[in-house]
């Protein structure tokens, strides 16, 4: 929704101001599009970091500032990928905003947010369901 991104795009904005760091995280295709949107961050002068959503649980939640001010982006296309799932409670003890980027904005990522941005496709576009392009393209447009 028109609100969920102008609140997304808030926190963000009072993340730089602060200057903080703005995390973008996600697993598989999602963490291409993490990558992607990490680095579209940094070129507009937002200090911003991709971490594969594995490795927070090896060392780099250490990144994330202790006192808060920090946003982490959760790309997740079922909102149900468990190391992302898991990474929340840890976020939140850190004092970091977490915006989910998920098709499910019920599902426990979605629920664990402070903002959902949703990039719920028809299924019909993935009939088999092998190749996520669609929903890659949702990521890619939302994020």
């Amino acid at each position: 929704s028109a609100a969920a991104a102008e609140k997304a795009l808030a926190l963000i904005e009072a993340c730089t101001q602060r200057a903080g760091c703005v995390f973008v995280t996600g697993i598989g295709k999602s963490w291409a599009v993490a990558s992607r949107l990490a680095a579209s961050l940094s070129s507009t002068g937002t200090r911003a970091e991709c971490v594969h959503g594995a490795e927070w649980f090896h060392g780099d939640l250490g990144k994330v500032n202790n006192a808060g001010g920090d946003v982490v982006v959760v790309l997740s296309n079922s909102g149900r990928t468990a190391e992302l799932v898991a990474l929340l409670p840890l976020l939140k003890a850190r004092k970091a905003s977490v915006v989910a980027v998920t098709s499910d904005v019920t599902s426990p990522l979605g629920a664990g947010a402070d903002v959902v941005l949703s990039t719920a496709v028809d299924k019909r576009m993935e009939p088999l369901g092998l190749v996520p392009a669609a929903s890659v393209i949702a990521q890619e447009a939302v994020a």
